[in-house]
């Protein structure tokens, strides 16, 4: 009802650290006829700033906000959501952001009142980013300057998950080069190696072993019509150690029924994986049934840097 403040915090779901944010709004709700045999409607402008957050166990933070109205609403100006910058505090805990909000709605009812969704992340040296706490709080349906604080949360996971946010947090990041690509065809003239000669260039920044890089291969042959043909599947693990290493990678492909067999003998082609991450993980391969293919060799050399920090000799 007007005149009434909603509640501003949700409530916390069980076991869930309790962490507090602050955001400041400024609120005027106007009534005007838009125009001549229109009904009126209201108007409610929502001014303000997110100021900031405090008591979260992570410094460098930032803030991504959204609003949620019901289907009666509608925003004249100003954007549904976005997102703070990151601010690491100096003095004290209190990470601020100061962050503008400028919204102007109309409605012809008060269902489906204006609320203010929050999600805290934080972002670590690394540039990865961990998700922090969610929270809401209403829009004060009274007009005039409001300060709210909004208590969030966080789900915990199992006891397995809540080991790895605290021991490897937002695991592996990619600072340069890409994570898939494709070499040219090589048709041998002198025996049957293949030379491709393709470079592989990757950055990577980590705080934990788990999930340590792999690399995953299809070999491909192509006829003189241009058709290609699925020739293997395979992966092998990234070196631990640094230095430069020779890999040999074995391959194989799924055989498929005896018909597929025979259509692949006879026309090309042949049955193919829909998910890509069977090459590597081993829950579903067991129940296919494939022919061995060849070989590819990898040559990689491998630099690491501050695996002492946490922990691991090199």
């Amino acid at each position: 009802m007007p005149g009434e403040e909603p509640a501003v915090a949700p409530a916390t779901t069980e076991g869930a650290p309790e962490k507090r944010g602050c955001v400041v709004l400024l609120l005027k709700s106007l009534a005007a006829t838009k125009a001549l045999g229109e009904a009126a409607m209201a108007e409610v402008h929502v001014i303000g700033q997110i100021i900031g957050a405090t008591g979260f166990s992570e410094s460098s933070l930032f803030c991504k906000w959204g609003i949620h109205t019901g289907a009666a609403w509608k925003l004249l100006s100003g954007v549904r959501e976005g997102q703070t910058q990151v601010d690491t505090p100096q003095v004290g805990d209190m990470a601020y952001w100061s962050h503008p909000i400028d919204l102007h709605f109309a409605t012809k009812g008060l269902q489906g009142w204006p609320r203010l969704h929050l999600q805290v992340w934080s972002q670590d040296s690394f540039g990865r980013c961990q998700l922090e706490g969610y929270g809401f709080c209403h829009v004060p349906s009274s007009p005039g300057t409001h300060q709210l604080d909004c208590s969030t949360w966080r789900p915990l996971g199992s006891w397995r998950e809540q080991l790895a946010r605290a021991f490897v947090g937002a695991a592996w990041k990619l600072l340069s080069g890409v994570r898939e690509g494709q070499t040219q065809v090589d048709t041998p003239q002198v025996g049957d190696m293949a030379y491709w000669s393709h470079p592989i260039d990757l950055h990577f920044a980590t705080k934990g072993l788990q999930g340590w890089p792999r690399l995953h291969l299809q070999v491909w042959s192509q006829d003189s019509f241009g058709r290609c043909q699925l020739e293997g599947y395979g992966f092998c693990h990234v070196p631990s150690s640094p230095g430069t290493h020779q890999l040999d990678c074995s391959t194989w492909r799924p055989l498929g029924s005896w018909r597929e067999q025979l259509a692949r003998a006879f026309v090309g082609g042949g049955p193919q994986l829909l998910h890509a991450d069977t090459i590597y993980s081993g829950a579903d391969r067991y129940r296919l049934h494939t022919a061995a293919g060849g070989t590819v060799r990898l040559e990689l050399s491998l630099l690491l840097r501050h695996f002492d920090r946490y922990g691991v000799e090199c």
